[in-house]
C-alpha cells in the first residue's frame, strides 16, 4: 500500500516490436544449396581416397597386429563419415529440387499474371478503337471501291477497243493478208540461211540489178483501190 492507502502504479512495460522476417531470396537460396552440394560431393570424394589408402595399407599389414587395426579403425571412422555426408547430401539434393519446383511455380504465376493483364489492355485498346468505327460507314466504303473498280475495269474494255479502219476491210480480210504474207515469207526459203544469201533463182541474177516481178495484189489492197474508184 501507498503513503495514503492506494496501490502504488506499476510502471509500463514498453517491449520492442519484432523485427521484420527477413525476406529469403530463392536465387541466393539455390545459389547456397548448390554450394553446399558441391561441397558435401568434395567430402565424399576425400572418403573415397582415404578408404582406398587405408585399404592398401591394411592388405599389405598383417591381420591382428597394432598397425593393421590402426587402419581399420581409420578406415571405420572414414567410413561412417562418408553415411553422413551421403545422407546429408541426399537431403540436400531433395531441397535443391523443391525448390526449382517452387521457383517453376512462382515463375508459371507470374506468366499466367502478366496474360492475363496484357489481355485485359488488349480488350481496352480493342473496345476505344471499336468505338470510333461505324460499321454503315464501312459497308458503304466498300461499296464506293467496288463500283470505282467496276467503273476502271470499264474503261480499260473501252480504251483496249480497236477502231474501225473505214475502208470495209474486215477482220477475216486481215486474217486471209496475214496468211499471205506469211506464205510469202518462208515459201521456199531455208530458215538457217540468210535472205540475203540465199541463191537467187532468176536468169541473169549475176548481173547488178535483177528483174522485178510486182507481187499479187492482197486482199487489203483490193479493197482500198474500191475504195478510190
Amino acid at each position: 500500500m501507498g503513503l495514503f492507502g492506494k496501490k502504488p502504479v506499476e510502471p509500463v512495460q514498453y517491449s520492442a516490436p519484432p523485427p521484420p522476417a527477413r525476406r529469403v531470396d530463392m536465387n541466393a537460396h539455390e545459389h547456397e544449396l548448390e554450394a553446399r552440394q558441391g561441397g558435401l560431393e568434395a567430402k565424399l570424394r576425400k572418403c573415397d581416397q582415404d578408404l582406398a589408402l587405408y585399404k592398401k595399407e591394411m592388405q599389405r599389414l598383417k591381420p591382428g597386429t597394432s598397425q593393421y587395426n590402426m587402419y581399420k579403425q581409420r578406415a571405420l571412422r572414414v567410413l561412417k563419415q562418408k553415411r553422413v555426408y551421403e545422407k546429408q547430401m541426399a537431403q540436400t539434393g531433395n531441397q535443391q529440387f523443391n525448390m526449382d519446383q517452387m521457383k517453376f511455380a512462382k515463375e508459371s504465376v507470374a506468366d499466367a499474371k502478366a496474360s492475363v493483364q496484357m489481355m485485359v489492355d488488349a480488350n481496352k485498346s480493342m473496345r476505344k478503337d471499336m468505338a470510333q468505327l461505324d460499321i454503315s460507314q464501312v459497308e458503304d466504303l466498300h461499296d464506293d471501291m467496288e463500283e470505282m473498280l467496276m467503273d476502271a475495269n470499264d474503261i480499260g474494255d473501252m480504251l483496249g477497243r480497236t477502231y474501225d479502219l473505214g475502208d470495209g476491210v474486215t477482220d477475216a480480210d486481215l486474217e486471209a493478208e496475214l496468211d499471205g504474207v506469211e506464205a510469202e515469207l518462208f515459201d521456199g526459203v531455208d530458215s538457217s540461211v540468210p535472205a540475203y544469201l540465199q541463191p537467187s533463182s532468176v536468169p541473169g541474177a549475176s548481173n547488178a540489178q535483177s528483174a522485178y516481178t510486182p507481187a499479187a495484189q492482197t486482199p487489203l489492197q483490193n479493197a482500198a483501190q474500191r475504195t478510190n474508184f
